[in-house]
């Protein structure tokens, strides 16, 4: 005999379903979300210990600020009607025009969110969005990057004009790009 009595949660589910496409739907809902990510990056960078191999977190405080940058710009799009139609619906056939942003907006590539979002930035808070989706996607969790992240690896030429990988970021530079950020979603929402 079963130890739980079965529950015909249909009605219930059909109330989640509704709920979280209404809160999937609401800019703001994302930019708090966002900014509950930076206080999570804040932690632990403050509690990050360099140098220290337990306590160095580093790359999941850079992990964090990369997602809360992404639903920040997320955020922004999906505060146009159209693009929060387009996101929140099922995904579009790949010969519907639509496809292509979808597809982005399901991304964790913050280069080409930031572009979907008309958020213009410096060249070296583009090198940040660059670093972290890499951040993102595998160097805050994994120890090796994922296939996708190969790339990651190779050497290129540097600003500098020396060879090397494109994966240093400067604390400063995060925390920089955040609060330019926040200011720009609370602009573009609350105007």
């Amino acid at each position: 005999m079963h130890p739980h009595p079965k529950i015909d949660n249909a009605q219930a589910r059909a109330f989640w379903k509704d709920y979280s496409q209404r809160l999937y739907s609401t800019p703001r809902a994302w930019a708090h979300k966002g900014e509950n990510l930076i206080h999570a990056f804040r932690a632990v960078a403050d509690a990050s210990v360099p140098h220290e191999m337990h306590l160095n977190m580093q790359d999941q405080a850079f992990m964090l600020a990369g997602m809360a940058v992404e639903i920040q710009l997320k955020a922004i799009l999906i505060n146009s009607p159209v693009l929060r139609n387009i996101v929140s619906g099922d995904m579009p056939q790949k010969n519907d025009q639509t496809f292509k942003f979808w597809k982005r907006f399901f991304s964790h590539n913050l280069i080409e969110l930031a572009s979907e979002a008309n958020f213009p930035f410096t060249v070296t808070e583009q090198r940040t969005l660059v670093v972290l989706s890499q951040y993102i996607n595998w160097r805050g969790r994994y120890v090796v990057p994922t296939k996708s992240g190969l790339d990651d690896l190779l050497t290129v030429q540097l600003e500098n004009g020396l060879a090397g990988q494109i994966h240093h970021i400067l604390l400063q530079d995060v925390t920089d790009l955040l609060d330019r950020i926040v200011i720009e979603v609370k602009a573009r929402l609350y105007a």
